[in-house]
């Protein structure tokens, strides 16, 4: 059945790009033919990403044309958002753009992918948008980032649980609330690699009755369950919807809302 999924979903997905993007079919090939080569793409909506490979592009595709993170917040009185997990800016420019009005807080640790990050926040004029060169993980100290397969895949985990890797400047949660002075999060997005269950497993009440929605890409792993991400979410407030990846059988997206407005 996965495998059926995939096939479905790669061939949707490669008809959205060549709905999307602006002469899709050459910038594709070109990411394709070399690797680690840098293109600028135009999304027929007039957005523009410089995009590092075929990774980004699909990326790109996932947040912009999707709209893998939009599920969660529709209104116009979204105001603070906090990216966590930025990449490349894909959802930082594609939220400034919805929401004109709110200020957008993004972070990304990777040097590669936030200077990606800082250029497509320029490329699009994104004045609302304010970056961070930092990883958010569960507790104050360092922490270190640990390479995946592709620049899109690194992740941050504190040194103290996983030795090696690069150190990289990290916070908390509670430290960007308390230093940017949000008192509360309209939508939180969060793509971290795994990450995402101590940030979130070890947040306190006080912080998460904070955050009006979340949208957080979860990724299962030895002791990882989206299921108890989801059962914790829910005994805090939260209604939780699971959506599976049709791709890969370990990654999920759980949207979760609250029912009562914001205070």
């Amino acid at each position: 059945m996965l495998l059926l999924s995939r096939l479905v979903a790669y061939a949707t997905g490669f008809a959205t790009l060549m709905r999307g993007v602006e002469r899709a079919p050459l910038a594709a090939a070109q990411l394709l033919l070399r690797p680690g080569s840098r293109r600028r793409i135009r999304l027929r909506s007039g957005v523009t990403f410089v995009v590092r490979g075929p990774m980004d592009l699909w990326i790109v595709k996932e947040t912009c044309l999707d709209g893998a993170y939009d599920e969660v917040a529709r209104g116009e009185d979204v105001l603070t958002i906090l990216d966590v997990g930025a990449g490349i800016g894909d959802y930082a420019v594609h939220a400034a753009r919805r929401w004109p009005a709110a200020t957008i807080f993004a972070f990304e640790p990777f040097p590669e992918s936030f200077g990606f990050l800082e250029e497509n926040v320029r490329l699009n004029g994104a004045a609302n948008v304010r970056v961070f060169e930092t990883a958010v993980t569960a507790a104050e100290g360092p922490a270190t980032l640990h390479r995946g397969r592709t620049a899109a895949e690194h992740g941050t985990l504190r040194t103290a649980a996983h030795a090696g890797g690069e150190p990289v400047a990290a916070t908390t949660l509670a430290r960007i609330f308390e230093d940017n002075q949000i008192e509360h999060c309209d939508l939180l997005k969060m793509d971290v690699e795994g990450a995402e269950f101590e940030i979130l497993l070890e947040a306190g009440a006080p912080l998460l009755a904070r955050i009006r929605a979340l949208c957080v890409e979860v990724h299962e792993g030895p002791g990882r369950s989206r299921e108890t991400l989801a059962a914790h979410l829910r005994s805090h407030g939260f209604d939780v919807r699971l959506r599976p990846s049709p791709v890969h059988a370990h990654l999920a997206l759980l949207d979760g809302t609250r029912g009562a407005p914001r205070a």
